[in-house]
């Protein structure tokens, strides 16, 4: 499908790429929880590690049982729970786990999770109880929690330990979504896409499944949007918005832990074992693996038996296919290995058609500044000073962050344009 949908090696073909991805997310779709948080993937860039690093990322038991004790309090018992119970921030999803912390929590927002946890269930520590979930679900609804409502419709929705009723589920759907539950709004969705306990209105129901994808990221959603894309159930098909849903359905399947077992490996030296499972990944397309699989042939911390240049020009090969898939820091990455002629000829213009890409298209602030370098001092583009101004100071807009190199800049800037037009 990846190669497909982007003519690697292979004819481009957005029919073909759509046809490969559909079987892949409909088996993934198959397989999720009706509940949400199926195989959540922690896709930690190594290019940005240090910035977006989590807090929670490779906690350990011993620091779970100090935060049992330390933050005994019913709010932080429920957010390290909601961390387990989803496998958020580079945890590792544990149910059982999860339920000993919203035990712990006993709060009304605690009860609607601790319901769907007995309704989805992990043999043998938790036995699944549709009964004990109805119960929490109730338990919910009485303290009017979004989750409660949504819960307790998913029961009906499915006919799990109650008659299906697809008209009292959608009921108790647009009672959560009036209080603000993504979840509740896929549902809701499916109903008014398929005619399910409400009057088919396939253009509502897509709105409502964008809300859901948007704002929960559910898995479900995303694949039912897709299918509405690929049948045209409102009217028009739209193959490329459906092949990226395809897409991101497919890429949170079982296969997903790879991501963390990569991370894992990188982060304990294993660098060659990493790198080959992220080349893996990437060849399966997702993103984030090409872009690290160059970002460790880059800082040549492998013990690959080539020499500099050669691997450069993998990395080169990583970065072009992470910045087709729209990263802004690998198309800038392509504008560096251009503009330095790292595993690849030196060409100035082609890297300000990088820099360019990154800037206009994605916002860039890297990409801005050294564009406004390259119009400085006429490398790769015409010298023009007014140009060179505006970049830096799109820089600046686009990045507070940039004000010391941009005033830096700028000063000189005004120099050159006092000599070059005034002295001369």
């Amino acid at each position: 499908g990846y190669r497909a949908f982007h003519g690697v090696a292979t004819p481009q073909s957005c029919e073909t790429a759509l046809s490969y991805y559909r079987k892949v997310a409909s088996k993934v779709a198959k397989d999720a929880s009706i509940f949400g948080g199926s195989h959540t993937i922690s896709k930690i860039r190594l290019i940005e590690e240090d910035e977006e690093s989590s807090v929670f990322a490779g906690i350990t038991d011993d620091e779970v049982d100090h935060y049992k004790d330390v933050f005994a309090d019913s709010g932080a018992q429920l957010s390290l729970g909601l961390y387990y119970l989803f496998g958020l921030g580079g945890v590792e999803r544990n149910l059982p786990l999860a339920l000993d912390l919203l035990q712990r929590a006993d709060s009304p927002a605690a009860y609607g999770l601790i319901g769907r946890i007995y309704a989805e269930g992990s043999p043998p520590e938790i036995p699944q109880s549709n009964e004990t979930a109805i119960r929490y679900f109730k338990k919910a609804i009485e303290h009017k929690t979004a989750e409660g409502y949504t819960g307790l419709g998913i029961m009906y929705f499915y006919g799990l330990g109650v008659k299906k009723d697809y008209t009292h589920a959608m009921e108790l759907f647009q009672t959560a979504v009036d209080k603000g539950s993504p979840e509740a709004h896929l549902y809701l969705g499916m109903g008014y896409l398929y005619g399910l306990g409400k009057q088919a209105n396939p253009v509502r129901g897509v709105s409502s499944l964008q809300i859901s994808s948007s704002q929960g990221g559910h898995i479900l959603a995303q694949f039912h949007l897709a299918e509405a894309l690929t049948k045209g159930l409102t009217g028009r098909k739209n193959c490329n918005q459906a092949v990226e849903l395809y897409k991101s359905v497919s890429e949170r399947g079982k296969w997903a832990w790879l991501h963390r077992e990569a991370y894992r490996l990188y982060t304990t030296g294993d660098a060659d074992s990493a790198l080959l499972m992220y080349l893996h990944l990437g060849e399966l397309g997702i993103e984030v693996a090409q872009c690290n699989a160059g970002f460790i042939l880059e800082e040549d911390e492998t013990s690959v038996m080539l020499n500099k240049t050669e691997i450069l020009k993998r990395a080169l090969v990583m970065w072009s296919r992470s910045a087709t898939q729209g990263y802004s820091a690998a198309r800038v990455k392509l504008g560096d290995y251009y503009y330095y002629g790292y595993g690849t000829e030196t060409d100035h213009v082609l890297a300000a058609e990088q820099y360019r890409l990154a800037s206009d298209r994605m916002s860039n602030a890297q990409a801005m500044f050294n564009l406004g370098y390259m119009y400085e001092n006429g490398i790769g583009l015409q010298k023009d000073y007014h140009l060179a101004k505006r970049y830096y100071d799109l820089s600046y807009q686009s990045s507070p962050e940039a004000a010391v190199p941009v005033n830096i800049a700028l000063l000189k800037l005004n120099a050159l344009f006092y000599y070059d037009t005034i002295l001369k």
